[in-house]
């Protein structure tokens, strides 16, 4: 277990859940499943249990009948995109540079954490203008 000089577990010398998943997010403590985007030769590390809890189709798709292997394969879906749904999901972040973006996002939405999201990348979309 990862160790931060002081003799301490991570665990302890976060204050509360918000910094405990963003170390996970971050250092890819427990990961258990490769988010792979084969067009752009790029993986992220994720974890099962997380994804499930912010979605459904994720549950579906990870932890039900339907899961499949350590890999989710995402051949068509923007990378970029999807990092910041994981930045959503993760540690409530939101942080769009364009309207592009935000409708790279928004279009995984549907399929992912629904009307939470949907709600936030309007707002996020319409301060970018």
């Amino acid at each position: 277990m990862a160790d931060s000089g002081t003799g301490k577990e991570w665990q302890f010398l976060m204050k509360n859940i918000k910094e405990r998943l963003q170390y996970m997010y971050t250092s890819e403590e427990y990961s258990d499943l490769d988010i792979v985007f084969p067009k752009y030769e790029l993986t992220f590390k994720a974890h099962r249990v997380i994804l499930s809890m912010s979605s459904s189709v994720f549950g579906t798709m990870l932890m039900g009948p339907l899961a499949t292997g350590k890999e989710l394969i995402l051949p068509k879906d923007s990378p970029h995109a999807f990092q910041k749904l994981l930045d959503h999901i993760y540690v409530d972040q939101m942080d769009l540079e364009s309207v592009k973006q935000a409708l790279e996002v928004y279009a995984l939405a549907p399929t992912s954490t629904g009307c939470t999201l949907q709600g936030r990348l309007v707002c996020s979309t319409l301060s970018l203008t």
